[in-house]
């Protein structure tokens, strides 16, 4: 796949999940840079000039109390979606798997599509949510200038 395809992959998958978070949907990623990441790319609601509340840190907290306060969150609004961007790496695809079984359990449901279209993009070159930014930074420089090093 040539570097301009993976930038359009990658581009359609952010603006999604913008569109995702306008509409007041929650957006859980494992930590900070992960947040911050997201937020660089402009990944973020416009409600409160550029409020990132609804991206959710789900690490280092027990993944039981977590999942029980959204689903109790998504309950009282049911129009509200979730979506699960967790790394894919080992730890990552632990995670997932944690946090798919507690709403599986709590019988709410998520969404995982935007951690699969990036895995489908990126995952060869990066493991993680918080490479994103300059990956895809490096991309572009690449695409403009191919005497720029391979990612």
């Amino acid at each position: 796949m040539e570097d301009k395809d993976i930038i359009e992959q990658i581009e359609t998958v952010l603006s999604d999940m913008k569109s995702f978070l306008e509409n007041g949907n929650i957006l859980i990623v494992e930590g900070h840079k992960d947040k911050a990441a997201l937020k660089t790319l402009g990944v973020t609601a416009n409600d409160k000039e550029g409020s990132d509340e609804n991206i959710r840190l789900c690490a280092n907290v027990p993944a039981g109390p977590f999942c029980e306060a959204i689903a109790e969150e998504v309950r009282k609004d049911p129009e509200k979606k979730i979506a699960i961007l967790t790394d894919w790496d080992r730890r990552g695809k632990i995670r997932a798997d944690s946090l798919t079984s507690q709403f599986d359990d709590l019988d709410t449901p998520y969404d995982m599509q935007f951690r699969r279209d990036l895995i489908r993009a990126a995952g060869r070159f990066i493991k993680d949510v918080e490479s994103l930014d300059t990956f895809l930074r490096h991309l572009k420089e690449r695409e403009e200038d191919p005497s720029v090093s391979d990612v």
